[in-house]
């Protein structure tokens, strides 16, 4: 085989295998709203104070780490879990260690 031949073959393989693998681009999603932020956030808060139930007592890495592998539905942010442990504190769920730093009790 030469030289030309080969890249005959290359460039005819090449331009078969796009045209089989056209692929129309999905339209992007829908902007989040103010519903689904919601759900969201009460689904974060739920998974906290599941989380906090059962250790009782947790560092703020710890905590983050174990909710965030918990939650599959949606990627957490560190604000957004950090928020919802300040509301959490707010309304008497947790409560911040005394002498420890960043360091969260279950108050259940």
């Amino acid at each position: 085989m030469s030289d030309g031949e080969a890249g005959t073959r290359s460039s005819a393989r090449g331009s078969s295998s796009s045209r089989s693998h056209s692929h129309t681009p999905s339209p992007p999603p829908p902007p989040l709203s103010p519903h689904s932020y919601q759900q969201k956030k009460q689904y974060l808060e739920a998974a906290i104070v599941r989380t906090m139930k059962a250790r009782h007592e947790l560092s703020h890495r710890a905590l983050v780490d174990e909710v965030t592998d918990q939650i599959k539905l949606f990627s957490v942010k560190g604000r957004n879990c950090k928020r919802a442990i300040e509301g959490l504190i707010e309304r008497g769920y947790m409560e911040r260690h005394a002498t420890r730093e960043k360091t969260y009790l279950y108050r259940g």
